[in-house]
């Protein structure tokens, strides 16, 4: 039965996708497995990968576990969710136009869109990684510039 958001009860749907996807960027950030971030909060690595997958629904309390565990805003599961009211002061909760575009409803098609998250590369994660353990501001502004001049060569 349809609810008055338009979602089918106890079904898991686009806004479980983002936040499933929110959950993976953050654990892959932090260089955990699926394993150590389900072990620290208490389920199994397959219910973890389910709701990473937007399969299962992430109750509010596992997502606050999650964000302990991961030592990320509660909020920040939310990126990528518009909250926002209709003029009759219903409540809608959507994608807008522009954050669609890096988001898909197939499974296992995350790579494969051109305007996909970076946060699933791997090569960016790393990226991000070694930036954060320079402590020269000099040094990150030059590798800031390298990748902006690598950029601007690919496109040409």
């Amino acid at each position: 039965m349809d609810n008055t958001l338009g979602k089918v009860k106890g079904k898991a749907g686009q806004d479980d996708k983002i936040i499933g996807h929110n959950i993976k960027k953050y654990r892959l950030l932090k260089n955990l497995t699926q394993e150590q971030l389900a072990d620290q909060i208490g389920i199994t690595f397959q219910q973890l990968q389910k709701y990473e997958k937007g399969t299962n629904r992430v109750t509010i309390s596992r997502l606050a576990d999650v964000s302990l565990a991961l030592r990320v805003d509660l909020l920040s599961f939310f990126k990528g969710i518009n909250f926002y009211f209709n003029r009759d002061s219903s409540f809608i909760m959507g994608l807008s136009e522009q954050d669609q575009s890096g988001y898909t409803t197939e499974t296992g098609n995350d790579n494969k869109q051109k305007n996909a998250d970076p946060f699933f590369d791997k090569k960016a994660i790393e990226l991000v990684r070694y930036y954060a353990q320079i402590n020269n501001e000099k040094a990150r502004n030059q590798l800031i510039d390298l990748a902006k001049s690598l950029a601007e060569m690919s496109d040409q």
